[in-house]
């Protein structure tokens, strides 16, 4: 079953929803949603996001907080975007997605609100941009709402989701994981927000897997691996016709699925061709699945775009081991491993 938001009749046009979070919407307002909605689900993801702040919360406020979405108590003071209050803490965001940042008029008026802060020992007001917000908003801020005991903090979007990247669920439930997986990919797929967690996945790969990637731009792995790599660049075992590095990918995107379960790639390839070559790659990512016995369980599976040459001869862990100091390559790769294009470009491996 397919879920769509909206219908034009006249053009029989349908947006295909990607993500859960997505049925809030693709605003501004949509955005902070699904941000208070992860704060209020697990306390713990909300503890390392205050202490970003500059707030270092006790270990009671993981058990006894709130988080309000558009708080308005009185009228003509507007409405606050995020408000988290537990054990002695209030703070209010002010979220800014795009090229926007707000005013200093606007985060000064949080400070006028002295009846909503008086209860409270810590108090904070953060701006979250996806800009970093200008020096003259920033220290003007500061310096005003110091005089009357609150807190000035200023976070980008990228701080939220690498922390949400790097974030372990705390009950490590496969609802929690699926819900962090969501949002990552629902913020760079929606808001064009580019964060990753690797520039290049490493792995290696035998002849079987290294078909499904040349013809079917596709790779499997295991969900508590990276997230989010920009790129994926296999190693080819020995058993393959050219051992080592040779060919690269970009990911163009990457879910949590049963293949068992998966009937279809997503719905919205980039070009005819993407979509010849995932659903060739999902046919015979489940054909393995069958035959190796993982058919019903979660997999990341990873939509990538075509392969292309990087490097000949390829690059073997013993000639980049022997490049120069940088990170090595292991024997055994292990999962989740990652390079940097810089580790790539040592003088010698023969990339093109």
């Amino acid at each position: 079953m397919r879920l769509y938001i909206g219908k034009n009749h006249q053009k029989d046009v349908t947006t295909p929803v990607q993500s859960i979070f997505r049925l809030a919407g693709s605003d501004e307002d949509a955005l902070t949603f699904a941000l208070g909605f992860l704060l209020a689900h697990d306390p713990i993801f909300c503890a390392e996001l205050l202490r970003r702040t500059g707030v270092a919360p006790r270990r009671s406020v993981k058990l006894d907080y709130a988080v309000h979405l558009q708080e308005v108590t009185e009228p003509g003071f507007g409405r606050r975007d995020i408000v988290i209050q537990g054990d002695g803490i209030r703070v209010v965001v002010e979220a800014k997605i795009g090229g926007a940042e707000p005013s200093a008029a606007q985060l000064l008026k949080y400070g006028t609100e002295s009846d909503l802060w008086k209860q409270f020992t810590t108090r904070v007001v953060v701006a979250l941009t996806q800009v970093e917000l200008s020096t003259a908003v920033r220290e003007k801020v500061r310096c005003e709402l110091s005089r009357q005991g609150i807190r000035f903090s200023n976070i980008q979007w990228h701080e939220v989701v690498s922390l949400a990247l790097g974030h372990r669920p705390s009950d490590d439930s496969e609802v929690s994981r699926y819900l962090f997986d969501e949002f990552t990919r629902y913020i760079r797929r929606d808001y064009r927000m580019g964060y990753y967690d690797a520039e290049i996945l490493i792995q290696d790969v035998n002849p079987l897997n290294a078909k499904i990637f040349e013809e079917g731009w596709m790779y499997v792995t295991s969900p508590k691996d990276k997230k989010a790599p920009l790129y994926f660049a296999p190693y080819f075992t020995r058993q393959s016709v050219n051992t080592g590095i040779s060919m690269i990918s970009r990911v163009m995107d990457a879910e949590i699925v049963v293949l068992a379960d998966k009937q279809d790639v997503v719905d919205d390839p980039t070009s005819d061709e993407h979509l010849k070559q995932w659903r060739n790659g999902l046919n015979e990512l489940r054909k393995r699945a069958e035959a190796e016995g993982f058919a019903d369980t979660e997999v990341r599976l990873f939509y990538l775009d075509c392969p292309v040459e990087i490097a000949r001869p390829p690059i073997t862990k013993t000639s980049f081991n022997q490049a120069g100091p940088s990170k090595r390559i292991p024997n055994q790769i292990p999962k989740g491993f990652s390079l940097r294009f810089d580790d790539l470009l040592k003088p010698g491996l023969g990339i093109r």
